[in-house]
């Protein structure tokens, strides 16, 4: 049996019936010395909508659909805070919920803000001589906003217009 990769993993999961997610849940907590994560811990979200840049002909937005999204604390002087990942869903709409105090300050006047930054990833599939798959994510694009104070519980992008181009099928 082949290892799955951790998008492969996601891709199956998101496509498996309710009833055997329970089973596998209950196959890994009793099989795997697993810590399970506190989820109350996670109480603010940052959310949005990703369309194309160009409507349709009809002027109606395009949702982009099943694009990864990346949810960081923006460092100008040290690496940036990961704060957590996710899928848009059909619509275009995603929601990335956060443990405020995982983004680390280095104090100064602005230790209460945090810098949010979003980073649109697209799935790449390379192929080797052998036909060998490899999935790689390519960030198309990085949208900054402006600090806001960590007391805020929900983080509204908005809608965001991607410089994206969709294919005919």
């Amino acid at each position: 049996m082949e290892i799955l990769s951790p998008d492969e993993l996601l891709e199956w999961y998101r496509h498996i019936n309710t009833d055997h997610k329970r089973l596998l849940a209950d196959f890994v907590e009793s099989n795997m010395k697993l810590h399970k994560v506190d989820l109350s811990k996670y109480t603010h979200k940052a959310i949005g909508k990703l369309v194309f840049q160009y409507p349709d002909k009809h002027g109606k937005d395009i949702p982009i659909h099943n694009m990864h999204v990346e949810f960081y604390d923006h460092e100008t002087w040290s690496s940036d805070d990961f704060l957590g990942t996710t899928l848009t869903d059909e619509t275009g709409y995603f929601e990335i919920k956060y443990d405020p105090s995982e983004f680390q300050n280095t104090g100064g006047l602005d230790s209460n803000k945090l810098d949010p930054e979003l980073r649109i990833l697209e799935t790449c599939h390379l192929y080797d001589k052998d036909g060998n798959m490899r999935t790689t994510k390519r960030v198309i694009d990085t949208i900054r906003q402006d600090k806001v104070e960590v007391l805020e519980e929900i983080y509204d992008f908005g809608t965001l217009r991607i410089p994206f181009w969709e294919y005919e099928q």
